[in-house]
């Protein structure tokens, strides 16, 4: 399991240049998001991290998983299909990929209704199941909010060369 400061600092890594285009956003320093992708002084006094909000979404997770079992991994599942449908509204990535990974994950989830009976599974093996069909429905949204984004696309043209 990664934790928040890793995540971010892989993120930072992959997209060049990324805290340096947040600090033009947002009027804040640069190094303040460097900072985020390192361990936090919290944890490690030697360390010169700031806490992140990811890390802050992270605990926030986490509570609601201690207060009540699956609420934490309900709210980052929702969570994340929210954004994933509204960052795919807007989203260039080629509509095959999408497909793709649907079908991939559809095929895993039916062939696991397919081998049987659950009555005789475990808690962990039924939280499992439901995981499975929570990103299946997640993949699903991003593919119909893709579709969605096109249909916007054809019908702002179609409108536009009417006018």
């Amino acid at each position: 399991m990664s934790e928040a400061y890793e995540i971010i600092h892989a993120v930072l890594t992959k997209y060049d240049g990324l805290a340096d285009a947040l600090s033009r956003l947002t009027g804040k320093v640069a190094e303040l998001f460097r900072s985020h992708g390192r361990e936090p002084k919290s944890r490690d006094p030697f360390a010169a991290g700031n806490v992140s909000p990811v890390t802050h979404y992270v605990q926030y997770c986490r509570q609601y998983e201690a207060a009540k079992i699956g609420a934490g991994q309900m709210l980052n599942q929702r969570v994340y299909a929210s954004l994933t449908v509204e960052f795919t509204e807007h989203c260039e990535c080629p509509q095959k990929e999408l497909h793709t990974e649907f079908l991939k994950e559809s095929y895993d989830v039916l062939k696991q209704f397919a081998a049987g009976d659950f009555s005789e599974c475990t808690k962990t093996q039924l939280l499992e199941i439901e995981t499975d069909c929570d990103q299946l429905a997640e993949i699903a949204i991003a593919v119909k909010s893709h579709a969605r984004a096109l249909r916007h696309k054809v019908e702002m043209k179609r409108n536009l060369k009417a006018a």
